[in-house]
């Protein structure tokens, strides 16, 4: 793999952790009873 190639690897990389980190997963148990929310940088939001 030449340079330019890690290169363009790393800029993909970099590109889809800013996305990740916009995203917000929620999870829920008991109907409801429990809930959480957490970040693409993976922290707790509720």
């Amino acid at each position: 793999m030449s340079r330019f190639d890690q290169a363009k690897m790393l800029l993909q990389v970099k590109k889809i952790q800013k996305e990740l980190q916009k995203m917000v997963i929620t999870v829920e148990q008991g109907d409801g009873a429990v809930r959480v929310e957490i970040t693409g940088e993976q922290k707790l939001k509720k």
